[in-house]
């Protein structure tokens, strides 16, 4: 269904609307849980740069194709390029949306399992304290 979605989305609303990056964002969700990494990685990949260019870096889509990519990067063993991502998609979600939004408690939890898969735990540790302490608003 999500195949259809996004076929039409590209169709009626064209490539750059951002219902179809959500289309496309939903459909790598999919593609990921039946490990279709590849597939999921290419509409992540296309996803996130044309929301780059479309609604700029700090835009709520924008952020979740970001996370998208990076779980693809994850899954495919691709640890300091998910890290990469997830880095600035935190910096970026915690600058616009704050410490205790969910999109940023999410790439927080993005990010401290990448530390984690790199055997940075120290750090995976710190994080996931600040995380705590965001959720608690102090």
């Amino acid at each position: 269904m999500d195949e259809e979605v996004l076929s039409r989305s590209r169709q009626i609303l064209g490539p750059d609307h951002p219902d179809t990056f959500g289309a496309a964002i939903n459909l790598a969700a999919d593609l990921r849980e039946l490990h279709e990494y590849r597939r999921a990685r290419a509409l992540d990949d296309d996803a996130l740069e044309r929301a780059r260019r479309v609604l700029g870096d700090d835009h709520s889509t924008t952020l979740a194709a970001a996370s998208g990519l990076s779980a693809d990067l994850f899954r495919a063993g691709e640890y300091e390029q998910a890290y990469a991502v997830d880095h600035d998609a935190l910096a970026r979600s915690r600058r616009v949306l704050g410490d205790a939004h969910p999109a940023t408690l999410l790439a927080a939890r993005n990010l401290a399992a990448d530390l984690r898969a790199l055997g940075r735990n120290d750090e995976a540790r710190s994080l996931e304290d600040a995380m705590a302490a965001w959720r608690d608003g102090s």
